[in-house]
This record gives structure tokens, C-alpha cells and sequence, in this order.
């Protein structure tokens, strides 16, 4: 059956979506999708990919509240009328957050749940082939409030694989994943597509899915902007329509980048001889300084640390996240921990705030053992709705700016100033959480520099952020730190972000560090960043030979804006 032959699952007319507090999120939006396509949907943070998301999947108006106008169809139900039991057999949507999406305390009753719902039984058959093709199956006695978001968003992933529903909504399903996890994705999602799932993938990182584009798999592409749709195209036409996602804040691979750039022709979406010769050409050899050249008081040194979490059902037995972690961070510097999904690095975190369960060895922040860390540490989790309490974004930043301010009129200075900086002061009255994942996390982070901390833990990030985010919040951390004294630790999968913004990057594997120091001395060992799971493209392999920045090579030249894309 030719495509055009194809039934059409999804017919939008007029879409109109407006959510409580006015803010319209989607505006005249016509679409139709067909039975079995794979549909990538693209856009700024704030464009309005998530509500659509919602919309079809029935999470809105059902969950959460919004008025929603026009003509929609999904399978042949309306699911603004539908309820949600009875669509959810036809249609499954993955969040953006994986945290809002668990039900159930451990792994196994998540996934016995889905099957019990569907086929009144508990198929654990069928329930260990999906959870080995994701690499979980040790996780099937884990507390779910134990996981990683990488963890948590694997079993979620497979939870909607059990599911075997007819239309398949994936939410940034990338954002916590480790590359080699991401490509395992890839697979599933190919699988799903060849068993004909209509499947919508909203994402941001679309450099990981150019795998997709190299296979012709990616049938439509959808951009949003401003909650309007800007263009539909075939997949098979990407090349001809990287001009207009550059301009609309897509994060493009860095071979596409330049050659957008620069008006060159490319022959396929990996066609990158451009990079060495553009990088040789330029010339600069400025070598990246080694860690130990970075003077400064130590604001944090940890000793000998080990954490972990009790065993679900076994008396005196632990789960040992971190073993004999070893690791300061000085004024001024910005540590950037990366390692595959479980690896203890959000464990890290948790337990210099002394949140796990089970700690052994020593903390110490500006030379001292602190049980009162406020003052000294902010912490903005993976799930940013966690530290969000106020009505107003304002409010939110208000209560934190006060806490480092002589006057109201300082407090609001500041509020002013970094609300600029991170795209936020168009939101300032709004609810956070009316806001997208993207914009409530920018939140997180403006609220905890407006404190102005000695330390800054940030838990990934750059998920759920567009290129121009990505680049304010690396810009915004960079001056914070050189200009406070601060140190930051940030967790990140993001390999560009390490290179670009860190002094110093942490390779964890299985609790224990296995690497540490600048970005070419750690990224030069292939078998240790092998281990972790970590991918570099040609262009980030060419940095590391030469031993030089982005920003150093690029500073002085037409192609800052255009690498750093990368």
C-alpha cells in the first residue's frame, strides 16, 4: 500500500488551545497524519509541542485544563469527548517529565500494571523480552523513587511498548537518555514503525535522530513556532529544509550547521569533510588549560564517599550507588559529570545534600561539614516542578532574590536582569506551571542564581532546551561562577555543553569515577569513554585532537555561531 493509500489516523482542523491563565499555546493548526507514519514534530521550547501532544492523547482537557477548539479526530474519536480509559486503548503518550507519569512504588507492579489493563494478565513472558531489549531487567525490584531520570525513562518507554496501542506519542523520549540508550530507542521506534504504529515524536535533540533521516524512516516533519505550524515536509526532504530549522532554534549537527552557514552544499545528513578542513583553516591552536592550573578556594571536597539505598524485600541488604567518590570543585569552575544512564550521577547530587538514605565518607563545603546548607547550595532536580512553590514566576524569583538581597529594589534588579538573560521576562506573571518543561526548568535555574549560592548543583540541564537556551544558560553559568566565586556541578549527556562550558569533566561508571579532567584529556581515552557510553561526532573528535575549545577556535571568526551548534 503506497503512502498516499494510507488511512488517515489523525485529521486536525483549526486547532485552538487556550490554557486558564490566557495564554494561547496553539493557534489554527491543520494537520493529518497517516496510519503507520513516523511523524517528528520540531520547534523552539514554548512552541507548543507538548500541548499537542496532550490534545490528541486527551490529556488536555481530561488531566489538565485548557479550553481546546476545532475540529480534532484520532481514529475516529474526538478526545476532547472520549474519556481518557477509553483512549488510552488507542492512543499512549510518554511525558515529557518521567516523573509525573509513575504510578506504582516498584519497577515490576509499572509494567504488570499495563499488561493487567489491557489483557487481564500479567504476560511475564512478554514483560522480560521488553525489558531485556531496554537493558532494565535489573531494575525490576528497584523503587521507582530510586531510579535515574535515564532509568525512570527507560521503564517508561517500555511500559508504552507493552502497551501495544495503535498511535504511539513520545515527549522528548531522549532527554534523560545516555547516547548508546538513545540508540537503542532508535531501534524500538523503527521496530514499532515496521509493526505499523503511528507514531509523533516530539523532540529537541535532533542531532541524535539523524540516524532516522540516514534510513528514511522519518515520513513528516512538523515545525512549530509561536503555536503555529511554520511548515510540513517529508523526512526524505531535510536537506533542503535545514535554513529554515536553523532559523526557527533547531539544534542542528555541527556538519549542517556550517554549511547552512555558509550556503555549501551537502550530499547526505552525515556528510561531514567540511569539518576538518574549516577547523584547519582557521588556524587558532589555543590549548584547553589542564584542571589543576585552576586557582581558587575549594568551595566543595568529598572523601571516600559512598552512598546507597536499601534493597526492596531483603533485610540488611543495600543497593551501593557510589563507591569511594573523590572530588573538589574550586571558585569558579564548573564541573560537568557525565556517564550512562544509572551510573550514581544524580545519586551524586542527592547525597552532598545528604538526601540518600545511607551515606559513608565526608562532605565538606568551604572546609566545613554543613548540616544547614542553605545559603550555600541550590539545587535544581531533573524535575524542576519539585523546587517550584509560588503562583507567579515573579514570586518564584522574588522569595529566592530576597534571600541575597539588602533592599526589594535589589532583589527586583536582579530578577530583572536574569529573567533577561534566560528568555523569561514575557512569563514573569504567569503560573511556572502553565509554562513548558523547557521554560519551567529556565525558572529553576533564575531562581536558584537570583540566591546567589557558593554552589549550584544542575541536574541535566539542557533537556527540553532550544539551541538559543542551551547557549544563554552556558553564557549565564559561566559568568555567574567567574563572577561570584561559585563553583557548579552539572550533570549533563550533553557532550557539545561539557566541551564548551566545563573546566573540568567527571566520567562515572557503575558509582565509581573512572575519569577525571579537561575535556580532551578524558575524551582522548577511548576505552574509558567507551564504557560510558558516550558518542563524539567528528567534529568533537577533531577538538580533542588538537586540544582546543570551541569558543577559542571559533572566537575570532564567522563560525562561533554556526559550530557551537553543533
Amino acid at each position: 500500500m503506497s503512502k498516499n493509500s494510507k488511512k488517515q489516523m489523525i485529521i486536525i482542523d483549526k486547532l485552538k488551545v487556550t490554557y486558564p491563565d490566557g495564554t494561547v499555546a496553539l493557534h489554527d493548526v491543520s494537520l493529518k497524519i497517516n496510519k503507520g507514519e513516523l511523524v517528528l514534530v520540531l520547534g523552539r521550547s514554548g512552541s507548543g509541542k507538548s500541548t499537542l501532544g496532550k490534545v490528541l492523547s486527551g490529556v488536555i482537557p481530561h488531566i489538565e485544563k485548557a479550553h481546546v477548539e476545532g475540529f480534532i479526530n484520532v481514529a475516529g474519536l474526538d478526545p476532547t469527548r472520549t474519556d481518557i480509559t477509553s483512549l488510552s486503548r488507542t492512543v499512549t503518550y510518554l511525558a515529557q517529565s518521567p516523573h509525573e507519569q509513575v504510578i506504582f512504588t516498584y519497577v515490576r507492579d509499572e509494567l504488570e500494571l499495563v499488561l493487567y489493563s489491557r489483557y487481564g494478565e500479567k504476560l511475564e513472558d512478554y514483560i522480560t523480552k521488553v525489558v531485556k531489549s531496554f537493558g532494565i531487567e535489573h531494575l525490576l525490584d528497584r523503587r521507582t523513587s530510586e531510579l535515574s531520570g535515564g532509568e525512570l525513562q527507560k521503564v517508561l518507554i517500555a511500559s508504552i511498548v507493552l502497551a501495544g496501542s495503535e498511535i504511539i506519542i513520545f515527549d522528548e523520549p531522549l532527554a534523560h537518555l545516555d547516547p548508546e540508550s538513545c540508540r537503542d530507542f532508535l531501534k524500538i521506534v523503527k521496530e514499532l514503525k515496521q509493526h505499523d504504529k503511528t507514531i509523533i515524536l516530539i523532540e529537541h535533540r535532533f542531532s541524535e535522530l539523524i540516524d532516522l533521516f540516514r534510513e528514511n524512516v522519518v515520513d513528516k516533519v512538523i515545525l512549530l513556532d509561536n503555536g503555529k505550524v511554520v511548515d510540513v515536509f517529508p523526512g526524505e526532504n531535510v536537506l533542503n529544509k535545514i535554513s529554515i530549522l536553523a532559523q526557527h532554534g533547531i539544534r542542528l549537527p555541527c556538519n549542517l550547521a556550517i554549511a547552512t552557514k555558509f550556503n555549501i552544499e551537502v550530499k547526505s545528513v552525515d556528510d561531514d569533510e567540511i569539518l576538518r578542513l574549516i577547523l584547519e583553516k582557521d588556524g587558532t591552536s589555543i590549548i584547553c588549560k589542564h584542571e589543576d592550573s585552576i586557582n581558587g578556594k575549594t568551595i566543595l571536597e568529598i572523601r571516600n564517599l559512598y552512598a546507597a539505598y536499601k534493597r526492596s524485600g531483603l533485610r540488611g541488604e543495600y543497593c551501593w550507588v557510589l563507591k569511594d567518590i573523590n572530588l573538589t570543585v574550586t571558585e569558579g569552575q564548573i564541573v560537568c559529570v557525565m556517564g550512562p544512564n544509572g551510573s550514581g550521577k544524580s545519586t551524586l547530587l542527592l547525597a552532598i545534600l545528604r538526601k540518600v538514605p545511607y551515606l559513608r565518607g565526608t562532605i565538606l563545603i568551604e572546609g566545613a561539614k554543613r548540616r544547614n546548607l542553605r545559603g550555600y547550595v541550590m539545587y535544581i532536580p531533573q524535575n524542576p516542578d519539585l523546587v517550584l512553590m509560588y503562583e507567579t514566576v515573579e514570586k518564584e524569583l522574588l522569595a529566592r532574590a530576597r534571600l541575597s538581597s539588602r533592599s526589594r529594589q535589589e532583589a527586583y534588579q536582579k530578577i530583572k536582569k536574569i529573567a533577561d538573560m534566560l528568555g523569561l521576562s514575557g512569563v514573569l506573571s504567569k503560573n511556572p506551571q502553565a509554562l513548558s518543561r523547557g521554560q519551567r526548568f529556565r525558572v529553576a535555574i533564575a531562581a536558584a542564581l537570583v540566591a546567589e549560592p557558593k554552589l549550584l548543583l544542575l541536574d541535566e540541564p539542557t533537556v527540553g532546551q532550544d539551541e538559543e537556551n542551551v547557549h544563554a544558560l552556558g553564557s549565564i553559568l559561566r559568568s555567574y561562577v567567574n563572577d561570584s566565586g561559585a563553583g557548579a556541578i552539572v550533570i549533563t549527556h550533553d557532550v557539545n555543553f561539557s566541551i564548551e562550558y566545563s573546566d573540568k569533566i567527571i566520567l562515572l561508571k557503575d558509582g565509581k569515577i573512572i575519569a577525571q579532567g579537561t575535556f580532551c584529556e578524558v575524551f582522548s581515552r577511548e576505552e574509558v569513554i567507551k564504557k560510558c557510553r558516550i558518542l563524539l561526532n567528528k567534529y568533537t573528535r577533531i577538538l580533542v585532537e588538537k586540544c582546543v575549545k570551541p569558543s577559542a577556535v571559533l572566537h575570532r571568526s564567522l563560525l562561533e555561531s554556526a559550530a557551537l551548534a553543533c
